[in-house]
């Protein structure tokens, strides 16, 4: 087993929120010192993806080292996390079983089709483009319904009293919805807003957010720049058509 006292630890990344986002946040808000190793979008990531020493045993990022051991894929990593800095509810089986549950809830559910809509063709045509921003509003619409029910019979976060691993994931996947497709996306949910506040106040975090030291890129879709203006420009026509 390793030592999970003080441990040397590293986050390895790309230089984006992405898929490691909300384990930056675990750390951060648990007050881990941690080399946060953000990898730039050029040839050192080309010239080092075979290297098992620098993209872990399966290729791919984000891989965490913690004293002697090398873990990778974001949801074994928050698993790991969690256990390890006590965000894992009550530590027995079945919170240790939800917040895994909500990690990839947050992960899969909320922040893929969030992320989806800057990964569309930058050269698609307006009513394209317009169709897929509406399908992912109306998918998280959804799935922040089910959240907001689970949230009723307990809250603020998803296991109760405290943060799990799995509200961090639910966080930056909300946060990053927000952002693209608009802060009305929340208005429906209160007690999914609660979560978010409460879990933005934390010193730590608050700090952090406070600072602007997350990532500037969401994803590394090489033509974001070009869809996050696209997302602005019809977020600015709907106003316009709304006023």
């Amino acid at each position: 087993m390793p030592d999970l006292s003080t441990p040397p630890v590293t986050l390895r990344y790309f230089d984006c929120r992405g898929r490691a986002q909300a384990l930056r946040y675990l750390l951060i808000d648990a007050g881990i010192e941690f080399d946060d190793d953000r990898v730039p979008f050029d040839e050192r990531w080309a010239t080092r993806r075979d290297d098992p020493a620098f993209s872990g045993p399966f290729g791919g990022l984000p891989v965490l080292r913690w004293g002697d051991l090398e873990l990778a894929q974001t949801e074994a990593i928050a698993l790991f996390l969690g256990r390890a800095l006590g965000l894992a509810g009550d530590g027995g089986d079945q919170d240790a079983a939800w917040t895994v549950a909500f990690t990839a809830f947050g992960h899969q559910d909320l922040l893929q089709p969030a992320l989806g809509v800057i990964w569309q063709p930058a050269d698609g045509d307006d009513e394209a483009f317009a169709s897929a921003c509406a399908a992912a509003r109306d998918r998280l619409r959804r799935r922040y319904g089910r959240l907001e029910r689970w949230l009723a019979s307990r809250g603020p976060y998803v296991l109760g009293e405290s943060p799990c691993a799995g509200d961090y994931f639910v966080f930056e996947a909300i946060d990053v919805g927000r952002t693209l497709l608009g802060h009305n996306l929340l208005d429906e949910f209160p007690r999914v807003v609660t979560l978010l506040s409460e879990l933005a106040a934390r010193p730590r975090l608050a700090l952090h957010l406070q600072t602007g030291d997350r990532p500037t890129r969401f994803s590394g879709s090489p033509t974001e720049s070009q869809l996050l203006a696209r997302l602005a420009a019809k977020v600015d026509r709907e106003a316009d058509a709304g006023a």
